[in-house]
């Protein structure tokens, strides 16, 4: 059993618009009366010392069914059931120690200009027709199903199991988690490949793709231009409600997808080339807080790249029933000799290779064996090591 996902723009006519907006509206509903259930009981536990239960999606999903008004029966059940399981999500992800980026939930405010809500299809009643995705209504509102046009159609031929329409600043969007009639057809070619990861490009003996488009180099010069012009005007402005404020506001969320969006195309297309060609594929796991990084870029918006590759080579790889190795981030690759396995230290012949060569050759781009007497383009050698380590590691 496969699923696979799939994200398209989506273009509602007026009558949808408001349709849909009644479901954010209603999403939004629900995820704060549900969060407020949820910090009662918790609430509730710390008091009674551990002897009431910790509250769960399952327990607050059915006190608020239990306290169903006229207003939640004109929306699909689904959307609360979705609604407090992505809440149960979010307060796992607070708790989980080894995740230091995730917040308590919080309440959710209108002026968001990022809404969404989540159907799961349960009984077949999303479908598409004619390049028109047809959304179920309650019976309790005046038409049963509207089309709204799709951009594209899904990739993949299957039953649509989960939807979730989203707004931004931008439009628009549809995202399908969609269940296979038939298993993706792989093709097992027996071939490996290592990858090394840096901050304009990533290098394979497949080739080289740019992750640093001028396009994108543009758009986080744009960030940090908004950014500061936002600083400037809080601290003339204490209440942040003039209309300049909201606009650069606006200005600034649109980088913000505009640059995701790009990524995630640089990224989708890098790493399908790389599971359709290749059945064992080694990355580095990289801490990339430690990586360097030009101060023209936005740095926490590029080191999300390496998140999002590896997140989606791993899927893909799963998808194509491929090997995904990830090597210690420890491993010197860029110190080590894919000629003889002789590996650099800082009392060396040469010193280490760092961004300014060895401290005898001032080459950044080019490593020098002193014990072999390899020369070889740094980034070639990287991958190169990054693949005999996986191979020795697996004993492939």
């Amino acid at each position: 059993m496969t699923y696979v996902s799939h994200k398209t723009r989506i273009y509602p006519n007026k009558t949808t618009i408001k349709l849909l907006d009644s479901y954010f509206n209603y999403r939004r509903a629900i995820w704060n009366r549900a969060l407020t259930v949820w910090n009662d009981a918790y609430d509730e536990h710390l008091i009674n010392a551990n002897q009431s239960p910790t509250p769960t999606w399952q327990s607050v999903r059915n006190e608020l069914v239990s306290n169903k008004t006229d207003y939640d029966v004109m929306f699909p059940s689904t959307i609360l059931k979705s609604t407090c399981n992505q809440l149960g999500k979010a307060w796992k992800m607070y708790f989980d120690k080894t995740l230091t980026k995730f917040n308590r939930p919080v309440f959710k405010s209108k002026k968001n200009t990022k809404q969404s809500f989540t159907v799961e299809n349960e009984t077949s009643r999303v479908m598409i027709k004619n390049n028109k995705l047809v959304l179920p209504i309650s019976r309790d509102l005046k038409h049963k199903s509207y089309g709204i046009r799709l951009a594209e159609q899904p990739r993949f031929k299957g039953i649509v199991k989960v939807l979730t329409i989203s707004k931004d600043v931008t439009g628009y969007y549809v995202s399908f988690i969609i269940k296979l009639d038939e298993p993706i057809p792989t093709i097992k070619t027996g071939l490996s490949v290592g990858v090394d990861a840096n901050i304009k490009h990533f290098d394979s003996k497949d080739g080289s793709v740019n992750t640093l488009p001028d396009r994108l180099l543009s758009l986080y010069e744009d960030v940090t231009y908004y950014q500061r012009a936002l600083a400037k005007k809080r601290s003339t402005n204490h209440q942040f409600k003039s209309n300049n404020y909201r606009k650069v506001i606006t200005k600034l969320q649109r980088a913000y997808l505009d640059i995701n969006r790009i990524q995630l195309d640089i990224l989708h297309k890098y790493t399908k080339q790389l599971v359709k060609k290749f059945d064992y594929i080694a990355i580095e796991n990289l801490d990339v807080t430690q990586m360097k990084m030009n101060k023209r870029l936005a740095k926490n918006l590029h080191r999300s790249l390496f998140g999002k590759f590896k997140e989606m080579i791993v899927q893909k790889a799963t998808m194509y029933d491929k090997t995904v190795y990830k090597v210690d981030r420890f491993y010197p690759s860029t110190q080590t000799c894919s000629g003889c396995g002789n590996i650099k230290t800082n009392d060396s012949y040469g010193g280490k290779h760092s961004l300014s060569g060895d401290s005898i050759y001032h080459q950044h781009q080019t490593y020098r064996c002193y014990e072999c007497g390899l020369v070889i383009d740094r980034d070639i050698n990287a991958y190169i090591n990054i693949e005999n380590k996986m191979l020795q590691e697996l004993q492939i």
